[in-house]
């Protein structure tokens, strides 16, 4: 319980605290993007909150994940505080060129095949 409550304090409270001029660190929580049809929605997962990953969006770089591999993305989206789109990529390029350009507060949603990796950022 300690541990989870950790995680979930980690997550909100220090999400975007690293960041540089061109480089920016994201506590990215990862979801499984959709509920297979065959499994009740009841009986599937959501037994406990995911541990967040430490991604690193760079100008230069791109988009890496320390912990592993960054999966092929198909969706870029930025959303302000309510969980409205601000603006929605198809190529890493775009979605990291508004992003630096932005101020304020945004939940990131990066959207895989099979994940989504959400997390927020104080710009």
């Amino acid at each position: 319980m300690k541990k989870a409550l950790l995680a979930v304090a980690f997550m909100f409270a220090c999400a975007m605290q690293a960041a540089t001029g061109t480089t920016y660190t994201v506590a990215m929580k990862k979801v499984v993007a959709e509920v297979p049809d065959d499994i009740e929605e009841s009986d599937y997962g959501h037994r406990s909150a995911p541990v967040p990953t430490e991604c690193v969006i760079d100008a230069t770089s791109g988009i890496t994940f320390t912990d592993a591999d960054a999966p092929e993305f198909v969706s870029y989206d930025i959303l302000d505080t309510t969980g409205m789109t601000v603006a929605s990529f198809a190529d890493e390029e775009s979605f990291i060129s508004t992003l630096f350009s932005l101020s304020g507060e945004y939940q990131l949603r990066l959207v895989s095949d099979d994940y989504i990796y959400q997390g927020w950022v104080m710009l």
